[in-house]
């Protein structure tokens, strides 16, 4: 399953193993270090939240360029509803 909006795409397969995990990839189009970490640390405490991890599917998040100009708040809906449907 692939889910695509203007900010990422997340890619949903089955886990090979046990538990879920989580790939969080963010190009160098998104910005600088700083940038890069910062959405992957929402991005990564979002799916935490979400408890993804304790089920039974791998998940691959690809970020786009635009995704800076969303807050926490923003992309933590964004996330949940993608996951949701």
């Amino acid at each position: 399953m692939l889910k695509r909006n203007e900010y990422f795409d997340i890619k949903r397969a089955r886990a090979s193993q046990g538990n879920g995990r989580v790939l969080i990839v963010v190009s160098k189009k998104v910005g600088n270090a700083v940038k890069r970490n910062l959405i992957r640390r929402r991005l990564k405490h979002i799916m935490l939240d979400l408890n993804v991890h304790e089920g039974s599917f791998d998940y691959a998040i690809f970020t786009k360029p635009k995704i800076p100009a969303l807050t926490f708040a923003q992309l933590q809906q964004l996330v949940s509803k993608i996951l949701c449907d």
